[in-house]
């Protein structure tokens, strides 16, 4: 089951503004295509505000990104901005 969320609220409800935020996994045990890695969807944090629109126009400009799911090992890092 895929589940998509904002890690964040948006600091505006209109405009995108310059990145306020830097999350970061950084993983207890290693992490592979077996237990199951983080899924990021580069630049869905733009589409958030309404959702259903917003990703039906961006499917039509084919402007979504694939996801990435990368495997790391117990201790990296991984800097999402």
């Amino acid at each position: 089951m895929t589940i998509r969320h904002s890690d964040g609220p948006h600091m505006s409800l209109t405009s995108d503004l310059p990145c306020h935020c830097l999350n970061i996994f950084i993983p207890l045990i290693d992490i592979d295509e077996y237990n199951g890695p983080t899924e990021i969807k580069p630049g869905s944090h733009h589409y958030t505000r309404d959702l259903a629109k917003s990703m039906l126009i961006a499917l039509i400009k084919k402007q979504i990104r694939p996801s990435i799911a990368p495997c790391l090992t117990k201790g990296s890092a991984l800097l999402v901005s």
